[in-house]
């Protein structure tokens, strides 16, 4: 929301130390670095990039929900798209499959349909 932003403006946001945060954004590429800030120190700031966005399905940073910057806590419900997050953690792997008649078909099992006619 206020970009580009230093570290030390996040953590003041955030309350909490933000170093492997901003490292961990930085690897997945959806913040970069935008220069320095002319204050003593220099510190790096940061902004999103195109990738924050393709992740959050926005087109721009216009369309971010409305928040008020000055109630002190902002907590969003972004639905963030997993196929868009770079380095994401490969995906678990797939049960294995049981050989049951009606299965593949999208049909019951077998076993279920024996019951439910004996039931009937």
């Amino acid at each position: 929301y206020l970009q580009p932003a230093t570290k030390a403006e996040i953590e003041a946001v955030r309350g909490v130390n933000v170093e492997s945060v901003v490292s961990t954004l930085v690897d997945r590429r959806f913040i970069a670095e935008a220069g320095r800030r002319d204050v003593p120190g220099r510190p790096l700031e940061y902004r999103t990039t195109p990738e924050f966005l393709e992740a959050f399905g926005l087109r721009s940073l216009a369309e971010l929900p409305a928040v008020d910057l000055d109630a002190g806590s902002i907590e969003l419900a972004l639905p963030i798209r997993t196929e868009a997050v770079r380095d994401a953690a490969p995906e678990p792997a797939h049960a294995p499959e049981h050989d049951v008649a009606g299965a593949a078909d999208g049909g019951a099992p077998a076993e279920e349909e024996a019951r439910a006619s004996s039931t009937s």
